[in-house]
């Protein structure tokens, strides 16, 4: 089949060159360099049901304590082991609920999120991890 009876066949298809420099154009693009805390708040939503009383946008500044435990998180600081030793019910999951967000979506790479038990994982999945993915559109395509 020649390029001409592939023009004919799929007339709706746009050019090859088009497509081509337009991904050169798209991977060119540099990437904002965010920090976690700061990439949560752009882009991480809070689904209505995951319980939180706050729902909507994330913002960092209703939870700053969460700021630089989270930061540290990042690929490029050079924390190589963050330790967040505080109450329950203050934040753990949400700091790692928005880093996971941001690797997924900034630096992708393999992850594994450990729980104590199965029960427990399937719970953190079902009522953390799903509704955020779900919230969040601008990453969860």
């Amino acid at each position: 089949m020649s390029s001409v009876d592939t023009r004919l066949r799929f007339p709706h298809l746009p050019p090859g060159a088009k497509v081509l420099f337009g991904g050169l154009a798209a991977a060119s693009k540099p990437v904002e360099d965010l920090t976690i805390s700061e990439w949560a708040d752009r882009y991480r939503e809070v689904s209505a049901e995951s319980g939180s009383p706050w729902p909507g946008r994330f913002r960092t500044d209703r939870v700053p304590y969460l700021r630089e435990p989270q930061d540290c998180l990042h690929p490029d600081h050079p924390a190589r082991r963050v330790t967040a030793r505080w109450a329950a019910q203050l934040g753990k999951s949400t700091a790692i609920e928005n880093w996971f967000g941001y690797i997924v979506d900034r630096a992708p790479g393999p992850m594994m999120i450990v729980l104590p038990t199965l029960e427990e994982a399937t719970k953190f999945n079902r009522v953390k991890l799903d509704p955020t993915i779900t919230a969040s559109k601008a990453w969860s395509h």
